[in-house]
């Protein structure tokens, strides 16, 4: 089985376009080689994020972050056990305040409207926002 979850935060400074596309590249990397994929949305200094893999490597990455001081405010607000991933191809959305576009594999322009953190601490908002980015797997089953 495939565990995730999925967590908000509030980042403790802006991000421009150009940390965050370095930010998707390192964490594509280093994330592959834990064997987590997922997906990480930002705008107006909010995240979110999917972290999907074995359930050890993804919990210690979530600690990792959760103590991380470049974010505050982090918050679990879905965890699940599935036969496979949504996001094994690792991807990114972001508002691209640049004028230039953003070329760089597993990146999606995909936040036109603000994101509602508070909202997104509800599980239906969670499970359609899910399965509007990726379909969910045949027989997903939740876990506390």
């Amino acid at each position: 089985m495939i565990f995730s979850t999925v967590y908000t935060s509030r980042s403790s400074e802006p991000w421009d376009s150009d940390a965050l596309v370095s930010l998707l590249a390192l964490s594509r990397r280093r994330n592959a080689d834990a064997g987590i994929t997922g997906l990480l949305l930002y705008r107006d200094e909010a995240f979110m994020q999917v972290l999907e893999g074995e359930e050890e490597a993804v919990r210690a990455l979530y600690r990792r972050i959760a103590a991380d001081p470049r974010h505050h405010d982090v918050t679990s607000i879905w965890v699940a056990e599935s036969p496979r991933r949504r996001f094994a191809d690792w991807s990114m959305g972001f508002r691209d305040l640049g004028e230039r576009g953003v070329d760089l594999d597993g990146y999606h322009d995909l936040l036109a409207e603000p994101v509602d953190l508070g909202r997104l601490a509800r599980r239906d908002v969670v499970a359609r926002l899910l399965a509007h980015l990726a379909p969910g797997p045949d027989g997903a089953a939740e876990s506390a």
